[in-house]
């Protein structure tokens, strides 16, 4: 967690602490000891109650100077007015008053919760800022929908259902993540089969239905998840149980996540969902071809996506109980004007939960090859992570706490200062009036460098096919011909990838199954990055295209390939490998070059610089390339090199063309 807790009389520490527990669905939250640390409040936060929150202006709070002159000035400080200022911060407020709303149609509850709305010099200019609010089991206050205390702690909790069901009314609402029809144009069918989650009779057991390709697909959810290290076969479906299971599927059989999947499913009041373990037949090569070539199809055309994004293996399941949640509370207690008495529980501090993206990026799910495009092209994604909900969608993002409170006047809400404008889907990141440099940017820099290179694959064979729905959209942009990964559009400054780890932690390169041609990015296993910054109407490349070729392995244009060539007319210099030290150089002549960046741990010995670019004034790019022994009149890529020296211009190199596979 960053920052520390505050302190009560500079010694107890002011946070709640919850053990992490994995929740089953219909488990009541486990309460071990959940009290929070209660501050002594000033009189007139004190009285905070629903009785004066209902009141003809709400309940008033202090104004500009009283809130400067406690939050700066006194050593006894009223927490909540101190949190009540730093949401009001940088503006000019003369007055405020907290009320009492029914819930948020728009943004987060559906549930009441306080608004601060605090007013300038002028009147009629004034801002809201949303206040959770909480109470405890019996309190008066639970009679009008003010949530208890400890419902948040569960994901599985009725109240998370219902937080869940408001985010999906108020995008179908509000939004139109789900009219983009850009994937429609792509000509790629949809699922073959989907799972009815129905009841069969009085039991939880669901069957698999099949589509013939002129149907019209229902609306369905999606599911996202890693299978595990050793995932089962003994619930995948197969050529020999898809008749069976067409009539009933046991859902007691079924690993926990998926059985999860089902009951989320049932609960957001959706028919069907698909699981690629099983609406794809497990032994059936030409059936997975098909179907994997259509999953970006399928989860662009969801009506929702359950990303399980804790969960390590599909026995796991979705739902937590939230871990390590710190945040502080004031307790204002108030006798109603019935003689009964009420608490109210309001948050005094920001919660501290990771930043989102980090925390997604922590998770197992961040971490497969295959999630990445799934998140991209879905219209909508509930997340499920190891502390929270969290609702994304084409619009904007949503936690089921948030940490900010909300000023309506803002486009969109940032959390701890992070801007989500990046995080809303692959579609809505390719405008329609994007240059085509901006198109290509997002694919290499966004999507492969920052994010997919660095994720796991359990097939290194499924590199290409775990991306080919994001291709097949990024294509309806660039009307370019597509190469293992890269586009025939600005390929002479594709071919500017490295392997971003250091030289100590290069692997080696191992015989097997073929994935990509060395000039590919896919070629290699592990993060790579571009330099693409030398752009430059100054910096032309340095050599000619002459050829570039990919053959297919299957029907999917976007996806695995069987091999691969590119012929490049352009100079070259007879150089080699040497260790010299820790690191590894290139050396022509005399002159020992630095600047190498591997593919793989190379031995030493000799290699050919081919110049890419050499803009004026700056440094100049070679791809290695060492012969092919068993084809010596062929190359293969071994890594690249920046360096000041223009080995070109040396007499020892000569123009000439040469094939690289």
């Amino acid at each position: 967690m960053s920052g520390q807790p505050l302190m009560l009389g500079g010694t107890t520490p002011a946070y709640i602490h919850h053990r992490s527990t994995r929740a089953k669905a219909g488990n009541p939250p486990v309460n071990q000891n959940l009290e929070p640390v209660i501050y002594a409040t000033c009189e007139c936060c004190r009285g905070i109650s629903i009785d004066t929150l209902v009141l003809p202006g709400g309940h008033r709070v202090p104004i500009k100077y009283q809130w400067e002159k406690r939050v700066k000035f006194s050593n006894n400080r009223c927490l909540l007015c101190s949190s009540l200022y730093q949401r009001a911060v940088g503006l000019d407020i003369h007055q405020g008053s907290l009320v009492l709303r029914p819930k948020h149609s728009v943004l987060l509850s559906p549930k009441p919760y306080a608004e601060l709305i605090t007013y300038s010099g002028d009147s009629s200019d004034c801002f809201h800022r949303m206040i959770p609010l909480y109470t405890v089991e019996g309190d008066p206050a639970q009679e009008i929908g003010v949530p208890l205390l400890h419902e948040w702690l569960n994901t599985s909790s009725d109240r998370s259902f219902e937080i869940v069901n408001h985010w999906i009314n108020a995008c179908d609402k509000n939004h139109d993540c789900l009219s983009e029809d850009l994937w429609l144009n792509t000509g790629i069918g949809a699922a073959a089969r989907l799972i009815d989650v129905s009841k069969i009779g009085d039991t939880m057991d669901v069957r698999i239905v099949e589509f013939s390709k002129a149907e019209t697909r229902p609306r369905y959810a999606t599911l996202s998840y890693c299978w595990g290290v050793d995932p089962s076969s003994a619930y995948s479906t197969t050529l020999s149980s898809l008749k069976a299971r067409k009539e009933r599927l046991s859902y007691v059989t079924l690993p926990l996540t998926i059985q999860h999947a089902i009951d989320i499913a049932r609960n957001l009041k959706l028919r069907y969902l698909w699981v690629d373990a099983l609406c794809i037949i497990q032994d059936s090569e030409d059936d997975w071809k098909t179907e994997a070539a259509k999953m970006g199809s399928i989860y662009a055309r969801s009506y929702l996506t359950i990303a399980v994004d804790s969960a390590q293996g599909a026995n796991e399941g979705c739902f937590n109980i939230r871990k390590e949640f710190r945040v502080s509370f004031c307790e204002s207690k108030c006798t109603l004007a019935d003689g009964r008495e009420s608490v109210l529980y309001i948050p005094v501090d920001k919660i501290r939960y990771p930043p989102p993206p980090r925390e997604r990026k922590n998770e197992p799910l961040s971490q497969r090859g295959w999630t990445l495009q799934e998140r991209m092209l879905s219209p909508r994604v509930l997340h499920y992570t190891a502390q929270q909900l969290y609702w994304e969608c084409r619009s904007r993002p949503r936690l089921e706490e948030e940490s900010f409170a909300f000023c309506c006047k803002d486009p969109l809400v940032s959390f701890g200062g992070i801007s989500y404008n990046g995080s809303r889907g692959l579609i809505r990141r390719l405008n329609l009036d994007d240059p085509r440099d901006k198109v290509l940017a997002v694919w290499y820099l966004d999507l492969i460098s920052k994010d997919y290179s660095g994720r796991k694959l359990r097939f290194a064979t499924d590199t290409l096919s775990a991306i080919s729905g994001m291709a097949t959209l990024v294509n309806t942009k660039l009307k370019s011909e597509y190469l293992a990964g890269m586009w025939l559009d600005g390929l002479e400054w594709a071919l500017l990838w490295f392997r971003t780890p250091s030289e100590n932690s290069l692997p080696r390169k191992e015989q097997g199954q073929y994935v990509a041609p060395s000039w590919s990015w896919a070629s290699v296993s592990g993060p790579v990055s571009w330099r693409l910054g030398i752009r430059y109407p100054n910096a032309p490349p340095r050599f000619v295209i002459e050829e570039a070729m990919v053959k297919l392995s299957g029907d999917d244009t976007f996806g695995a390939v069987e091999k691969g060539s590119l012929k490049i007319n352009g100079f070259l210099v007879h150089a080699r490998l040497a260790k010299l030290g820790p690191k590894t150089n290139v050396i022509v002549n005399d002159w020992v070059l630095a600047g190498v960046s591997l593919d793989y741990s190379e031995s030493v010995g000799p290699v050919s610089l081919l110049l890419l670019f050499n803009p004026p004034g700056g440094k100049h790019f070679y791809m290695l390339l060492r012969q092919v022994e068993e084809q010596p009149e062929k190359y293969c890529r071994v890594g690249l090199l920046v360096n000041d020296f223009s080995v070109h211009e040396d007499p020892v190199s000569t123009r000439q063309a040469v094939t690289i596979i």
